[in-house]
């Protein structure tokens, strides 16, 4: 049988690879070598993040498009001053990888998503638009693909340093000597997740699209 990590590295590299089922494969050995860190990361993109937990700078942006509802004309982009859009454009994106990934052939299809507001956020909008409608922040489908991204590349560079540092096993067995190896890994994390988003920025920069959703709103997503 060869070795988990060396295995879950060139799955990582390949984008036939469902990621739902290579966050669980990581998460499996996160867990047979005891790193807390990584079991938390992972499960935190599975389930999502919850209203009280700090998401990762991978998963906010500041390029959302601010919409309004118009009887009549329903989702528009809001009349508001470029400040304006700029200061309400700022975004989280919570929802776990099963939820992005089962809405994003839409997605990528409209070339965005708008996001559920909370009432108090609802509230913060109209009074910063000076607008009494229904808001909404619509966001470009390049956050989602950035964040799909980060995830599968962090998994590729954290099994990759595992490999580096003789992390072998046998099956899901592994020696003594191979989790201590494996132990100051798990505190790379951080510096790793910051690499695999640094890459997966550059990656979604290199393959911009013009989409129905960029149409609309005169935005390149």
């Amino acid at each position: 049988m060869g070795s988990l990590p060396e295995t879950l590295r060139q799955q990582a590299e390949e984008e036939t690879v469902d990621l739902n089922e290579l966050i669980g494969r990581a998460a499996l050995l996160a867990s047979v070598l005891r790193q807390k860190a990584v079991r938390v990361w992972l499960k935190q993109e599975l389930q999502g993040y919850e209203p009280d937990v700090q998401v990762p700078s991978y998963r906010t942006g500041t390029d959302g498009t601010l919409v309004a509802m118009r009887p009549g004309a329903g989702w528009i982009e809001a009349p508001v001053t470029d400040a304006v859009a700029r200061a309400a454009g700022a975004y989280e994106l919570r929802e776990g990888v099963p939820e992005i990934l089962r809405d994003y052939a839409k997605i990528q299809k409209t070339g965005g998503q708008q996001l559920q507001l909370s009432e108090a956020r609802q509230r913060e909008l109209k009074a910063l638009a000076r607008l009494d409608a229904e808001m909404s922040l619509a966001v470009p489908s390049s956050a989602y693909e950035r964040v799909l991204e980060t995830v599968r590349i962090g998994i590729g560079l954290w099994a990759a340093e595992l490999s580096a540092r003789g992390v072998v096993g046998e099956g899901a067995v592994f020696s003594i000597t191979e989790r201590e190896a494996a132990a100051p890994v798990a505190e790379q994390l951080p510096q790793l997740i910051a690499q695999a988003a640094e890459q997966a920025a550059q990656q979604v920069a290199a393959t911009p699209s013009q989409t129905l959703w960029s149409r609309l709103f005169g935005k390149a997503s």
